[in-house]
């Protein structure tokens, strides 16, 4: 009876921790936006974006694999990174992108799905060297990166899966929206039409 117990106690546990570990897993995700016409155009960009759901998070370790069969690196822009604190500048080492970067007090995603939404990491800019399908552009990135929350413990969890979305500005107009980022930099628009 003793033993039976112990064994259900330890289901219990070995439950309860692999369901917190693989919400605490799923929680972050990277998010690469691009135009909605982009397979048209011969270069494109996609933006590197991250959704740290309700967590906060320090510092990232990014590491993505391209197919260079079909796609060309041709240029890094980080001028609407969240990241201010750059451990590894952006770099291309044949078909391999990686950065690490820091984000002093941590970026808590409060700014997703807001007009101008600031949880941009790096933009990249591809060049296509022959007629592709979306699904091959997709198949073709490799993500593995590595997150650390900013909290005592110095969590950090392996991310591996990103979702395509295409870049949508605004969804309705609106006359006079104005805000502060979480950084302090003061931003407005007048007008939408």
């Amino acid at each position: 009876m003793k033993n039976q117990k112990s064994k259900i106690n330890f289901t219990f546990l070995f439950f309860t921790f692999f369901f917190i570990f693989t919400q605490s897993v799923e929680a972050i995700s990277f998010i690469f936006e691009t135009e909605k016409d982009y397979l048209l155009k011969k270069e494109f960009s996609i933006k590197i974006k991250i959704d740290p759901k309700e967590k906060v998070i320090n510092t990232i370790n990014f590491k993505l694999s391209f197919n260079s069969e079909f796609l060309e690196f041709v240029g890094f822009n980080r001028e609407n990174s969240i990241i201010s604190l750059w451990i590894k500048e952006p770099e291309t080492v044949e078909n391999k992108i990686s950065f690490s970067g820091g984000i002093p007090n941590g970026f808590r995603g409060i700014f997703i799905g807001t007009p101008l939404e600031a949880n941009e990491l790096l933009e990249i800019k591809f060049r296509k060297k022959k007629e592709i399908s979306r699904e091959e552009i997709e198949k073709g990135f490799i993500l593995k990166s590595e997150i650390f929350l900013n909290n005592e413990k110095g969590e950090s969890f392996e991310i591996k899966d990103f979702s395509f979305k295409e870049e949508k500005f605004f969804d309705e107009d609106f006359a006079i929206l104005s805000g502060i980022l979480y950084n302090g930099i003061k931003w407005k628009i007048e007008k939408v039409f």
